[in-house]
C-alpha cells in the first residue's frame, strides 16, 4: 500500500519538496526513489558554466586588495565623512508643537464614537 506520509518525507528529505504530480510516482517506493536520487549519476555533478575560474577569483581579488591599498594611502588615519550636525538643544524634533498627541487623543475620541454605536 503506498504511504504518501512516507513518500512526502522522502521527497522533502533534501529540502526541495516534490514536484507536481511526484508524490503519487514517490508512494510506491519511498525508500527506493530517495536512494536512486543519490546514486545516480548526475546525483553529485555540478554544471559550472559561467562559474569563476580559480585563475578569474585570484586576479579579480589582487585588484580589490590593490584598491584598497590605494585607499588606504590616500586616507591613511582612516578618516571617515564628517559627522553629522546635532540639533539645536531646544528642538523637539518633528512634532514640534505636540502634534502627534493631539492627532492620537483626536483619533481616539473617533473610535470611542464608533464603538458607541
Amino acid at each position: 500500500m503506498p504511504d504518501i506520509r512516507l513518500a512526502a518525507v522522502a521527497a522533502n528529505r533534501f529540502g526541495y519538496g516534490a514536484r507536481p504530480g511526484e508524490l503519487q510516482t514517490i508512494a510506491g517506493d519511498p525508500r527506493g526513489w530517495l536512494a536512486a536520487q543519490i546514486a545516480g549519476p548526475a546525483a553529485f555533478s555540478v554544471d559550472a558554466t559561467g562559474l569563476t575560474t580559480r585563475a578569474e577569483a585570484t586576479e579579480a581579488l589582487a585588484k580589490f586588495l590593490a584598491t584598497r591599498e590605494v585607499r588606504q594611502m590616500l586616507n591613511p588615519q582612516g578618516r571617515t565623512a564628517p559627522e553629522m550636525p546635532k540639533p539645536p538643544e531646544n528642538s523637539k524634533g518633528m512634532d514640534q508643537g505636540g502634534e502627534m498627541a493631539a492627532l492620537s487623543t483626536e483619533t481616539q475620541g473617533t473610535v470611542r464614537s464608533l464603538v458607541a454605536l
